[in-house]
């Protein structure tokens, strides 16, 4: 997975090098949410938390109608717990979401990678 995601990236910087070119196209997006929760007890408990899944998407267009198109996606989130006006609890999380890359044209269509099901 980690070949695939190094290979990907490298794809990214390719295509953000030569964005001129009108053959290939480089997207970024993402779902983003925050929430608070509280908990009314003595004392009372606080948590503010977030989570952010950002992904590019890319694509190279090639002669006879071939295409190379990639998705890299990631799950960000993390949360804080307050408690008496004191941090009793920090969570930071980073994990791959969705990477694949895939090769097609007008016969076929080969896929790799960790993808939406």
């Amino acid at each position: 997975m980690h070949r695939l995601f190094r290979i990907i990236c490298f794809l990214t910087f390719l295509q953000s090098l030569s964005a001129e070119n009108k053959s290939e196209h480089l997207v970024f997006n993402g779902q983003a949410v925050a929430w608070l929760t509280t908990q009314f007890s003595q004392p009372p408990v606080f948590q503010p938390g977030f989570r952010f899944v950002p992904a590019f998407t890319g694509k190279f267009e090639f002669k006879n109608n071939h295409v190379l198109d990639y998705e890299m996606s990631a799950n960000i989130n993390g949360h804080v717990t307050f408690a008496d006006n004191l941090m009793t609890d920090t969570v930071f999380r980073i994990k791959p979401y969705r990477i694949w890359l895939r090769s097609s044209n007008d016969t076929y269509e080969f896929r790799i990678g960790l993808q939406k099901i």
